[in-house]
């Protein structure tokens, strides 16, 4: 058995991507106006890159559920939380992740992903999602919280619900 879903992005999401891209380059194209090819537009270039290689590589790509786990895929990264680790699996409605404020991550490039301090109930979250919108919640046994994103949020907890059940009936 195994399910994956597939990350979307949302429009707002793709608008705050393309600003930000396009503001880099208006920076450094006035950089380069300004210092006329000192290695200063250089240093400034490579810098742009690197930040947005760096940002490009944790985006989430999709979850698989399987027999045993659950697990996060980024370009780069592996999030891999044991079924019988998860202690609650929910759905959040947008309201509830008002207040949530990025500590290290993105908010909008390429989507919402990183640690994000929820200043309602001040806990650190961990977010893999693509939108704002359609979030789970997920609480392992350690304490961390992971939110995603996916089409369909009910669907989701009631697969994760039910490969935790037939993972501990086996």
């Amino acid at each position: 058995m195994g399910t994956r879903l597939k990350y979307k992005s949302d429009t707002r999401s793709k608008i705050i991507t393309t600003i930000i891209i396009i503001a880099l380059l208006a920076l450094f194209g006035v950089v380069i106006l300004i210092s006329l090819g000192s290695y200063f537009s250089a240093w400034l270039f490579a810098f742009i890159i690197s930040i947005i290689l760096i940002y490009t590589l944790s985006i989430p790509r999709h979850i698989d559920i399987n027999d045993d786990s659950v697990e996060i895929h980024c370009l780069l990264e592996l999030t891999s939380i044991n079924i019988e680790d998860v202690t609650r699996v929910r759905t959040l409605q947008n309201k509830d992740m008002q207040g949530c404020i990025p500590i290290w991550g993105s908010f909008g490039f390429f989507g919402y992903y990183g640690y994000y301090l929820n200043l309602k109930n001040m806990e650190l979250v961990k977010l893999y999602t693509r939108s704002w919108g359609n979030f789970v919640e997920i609480l392992d046994s350690y304490g961390q919280k992971y939110i995603i994103s996916c089409p369909n949020p009910q669907e989701f907890v009631d697969l994760v619900i039910e490969t935790k059940s037939s993972f501990k009936s086996n």
